[in-house]
């Protein structure tokens, strides 16, 4: 059965479109799945251009608006990732029709990512309407964390699943909260630890995702044991990540 997975965030800027261009090329490249990755931030579209996707002439605004069949606007990334763009267009969109339209194609894909727009928008109901489970993303800064709390609660009220939480930019500083704290404020488990990663943005600049373009770096090697977490598969720890391991036990016994 194909699962739709909507990541959604309280507010812009947390790591969304990061999160879903990185799920979606290590499912498809390293996993093997056929993995279809969707704008649904019909607003302010970002995903097409973090896959290297400019200036799509079909997304998913021409398929709401009945001008085209999805698989007309589906993209293929090198990675093997499809992807659905959407585009600055203007015009009405029918957001209530996602999951229709996306229904149309479950049988080509094992799991389909949506981006979906931040805070509480019918744009937002729409794409977790259209999930069959969403994750939530974060910082680990309380004033984001609390306002995350709407979010669950509409899930909720739409009786959507919540997987768990994404903290996403962890530095490990002072003044963040920790996984658990989170998980207790938020009533929600936390699957996944992103840390702050300079390698993310340069990526971002090169329209590759960072497990694409630096897949040893730290943030690549988190994502990849979210992705196996979704997918319900075994992660094995790079090299360097289990070397990392070892000294950060070494380092927090002497401390």
């Amino acid at each position: 059965m194909t699962k739709v997975i909507g990541v959604v965030s309280a507010k812009g800027g947390v790591g969304k479109t990061t999160t879903v261009a990185n799920l979606g090329v290590i499912a498809a490249a390293e996993f093997g799945r056929k993995v279809l990755a969707v704008d649904a931030n019909i607003s302010a579209p970002n995903l097409g251009m973090y896959l290297g996707i400019i200036n799509p002439p079909v997304t998913l605004h021409d398929v709401l608006q009945e001008k085209f069949s999805i698989r007309r606007s589906i993209y293929t990334h090198s990675t093997g990732l499809h992807v659905l763009p959407a585009s600055f267009s203007e015009g009405p969109t029918d957001q209530k029709e996602l999951r229709r339209k996306i229904e149309s194609v479950f049988h080509d894909y094992d799991i389909i990512f949506l981006d979906s727009p931040p805070g509480m928008s019918d744009e937002v109901i729409a794409a977790m309407k259209a999930s069959d489970e969403i994750i939530l993303i974060t910082n680990p800064e309380s004033p984001i964390v609390t306002t995350t709390l709407k979010n669950i609660k509409l899930a909720g009220e739409m009786k959507v699943s919540v997987a768990g939480i994404v903290l996403n930019r962890m530095c490990e500083r002072e003044y963040e909260m920790s996984p658990s704290e989170v998980g207790d404020c938020l009533g929600v488990p936390v699957i996944a630890t992103i840390p702050e990663d300079p390698r993310i943005p340069e990526a971002v600049s090169r329209a590759m995702p960072v497990a694409q373009c630096f897949p040893d770096s730290g943030s690549s090697e988190e994502f990849r044991a979210l992705a196996a977490y979704l997918l319900g598969e075994e992660h094995v720890p790079g090299f360097f990540v289990r070397i990392k391991k070892l000294f950060d036990s070494v380092k927090n016994f002497f401390r």
